[in-house]
């Protein structure tokens, strides 16, 4: 009885000893999961808790259904990547992986800004889907603004040498003022500083009037001793070779006296600068009185020549312009002395012709007006241009085009400036929210040369030039 269990054992176990030698059945192979990997860049409220931002994209698993949290290299900055069940609505449709039916919807929030968070998304499948995540701030409002504030800070810095120099330039001014205010009696310019303030009131340019105020101060003392002690010679040569006129001579006397010269003495009432000293005008006229004052005489000796009967126009003639040479008092009535001596010598010649006399006395010299030469006045910050209404309309519309294309050209300026510092600044930096990314923005605007540009087209329409400062 024991051997019949046993023996059925052993057949029993037969076919799996015999089956356990037939090759198995070979089993399907598993599917790999697929990896894929993406990058999503955010802006502004993003990606925040009050504004997640949904992204769907197409796998080959079934959708996730856990969370994951997306961190930055310091582990400090995170995010979460939440799936989203049922129809999503995203706001993007990226692609990941290659390829795949399923749809994956995420909701990404709470994401930090400023910082890059990475993390994976895992089905249950074993699919999954490395996610980067940059947030930065959006462009408009705070960035804008502090590009705005660069742009205006470079146009700021670069009005400030303008200002610098017009200060600088003004302290020039005072301290020539001031030499001359302390200069002793004989080296200073007397009325200097009323010249100036008259001068700045008429807007003449501050570079002329240090230009002018230099060279008074420097070359004027010298110049007026000189013309001085010219005319002063001259008074001396001509009174001793006869009488002058006593009005003519005290004046002249007066304009030889040592002293310090004003500044009416090298310039006009209008700013222009005279052509010579008025000392050496005055020597002029002394030499010239001399002069008609020998010709008188000569005229009175060819007179005393003719027949008794032929002197009366003569004599008369002779006799007014003695009297008018006697009154003679100025520069400019000497120069007017002319008149008279030609009425002189016509009355002489008539005399001589009508009693067939040779002319016997001196020969007249040719005579030059001792007349004030003044240079012609440099044009002023403004000027009346009288034109007939046809051309000043046409002056108007041509000044209206200009003014626009110097607005259009302004603002092409400006806008590229914003544009390219955007692009260099903000636009590449996925990343923008920290301090050092404002500042760059700040300095990238600052030392845009945008600004001086605008100063260069606004500096065209000055009438006294745009390089220049008041």
């Amino acid at each position: 009885m024991l051997g019949v269990p046993a023996a059925v054992v052993v057949l029993a176990g037969l076919p799996a000893l015999i089956g356990s030698s037939a090759p198995a059945p070979s089993a399907a192979p598993a599917q790999p999961a697929a990896q894929a990997a993406l990058a999503v860049e955010l802006s502004g409220a993003q990606g925040s808790r009050s504004q997640p931002y949904v992204i769907e994209l197409r796998a080959p698993g079934v959708p996730p259904t856990r969370a994951a949290i997306l961190r930055d290299a310091t582990g400090q900055h995170t995010g979460e990547a939440i799936p989203v069940t049922g129809p999503c609505r995203p706001n993007s449709t990226p692609v990941a992986f290659e390829t795949g039916e399923a749809a994956w919807c995420l909701r990404l929030q709470d994401v930090a800004v400023g910082h890059e968070l990475s993390g994976t998304v895992q089905d249950l499948s074993g699919n999954a889907l490395t996610l980067t995540v940059r947030r930065r701030d959006s462009f408009w409002l705070v960035p804008a603004v502090v590009l705005l504030c660069g742009l205006l800070v470079g146009l700021l810095a670069a009005l400030v040498p303008a200002w610098l120099r017009g200060h600088v330039r003004g302290l020039v001014l005072e301290r020539l003022l001031a030499a001359n205010d302390t200069a002793q009696e004989g080296a200073r310019i007397d009325g200097l500083r009323d010249w100036v303030v008259d001068r700045e009131r008429d807007g003449q340019d501050r570079e002329a009037i240090i230009s002018a105020v230099d060279r008074v101060i420097a070359h004027g003392p010298e110049l007026a001793r000189l013309a001085r002690v010219g005319l002063s010679l001259a008074i001396d040569i001509a009174a001793a070779g006869g009488e002058l006129p006593e009005a003519l001579k005290v004046h002249a006397q007066r304009r030889a006296a040592p002293g310090s010269p004003s500044m009416d003495e090298f310039y006009a009432s209008d700013g222009s600068r005279l052509g010579e000293h008025p000392a050496a005008l005055w020597r002029r006229a002394i030499e010239r009185a001399a002069e008609i004052r020998d010709e008188l005489a000569g005229e009175a000796l060819a007179i005393a020549q003719l027949p008794e009967a032929s002197r009366a126009d003569a004599s008369g003639a002779l006799a007014a312009a003695q009297e008018r040479y006697r009154r003679l008092g100025s520069v400019d009535q000497v120069g007017r002395m002319d008149d008279c001596l030609d009425e002189l010598v016509a009355a002489v010649g008539r005399a001589r012709a009508a009693a067939a006399v040779t002319p016997i006395g001196l020969v007249r010299t040719a005579r030059e007006p001792a007349e004030v030469v003044v240079e012609l006045a440099t044009r002023g910050a403004l000027e009346m241009v009288t034109e007939p209404l046809r051309s000043l309309r046409t002056l108007e519309g041509q000044t209206f085009r200009a003014l626009l294309a110097t607005g259009v050209v302004i603002a092409l300026a400006l806008g590229y400036a914003a544009v390219t510092i955007w692009s260099a600044v903000y636009d590449s930096n996925p990343l923008f929210h920290a301090f050092g990314d404002y500042l760059a923005l700040f300095s990238a605007a600052l030392g845009s040369g945008a600004a001086g540009t605008v100063l260069a087209l606004i500096g065209n329409w000055q009438v006294t030039g745009g390089a220049r400062s008041g």
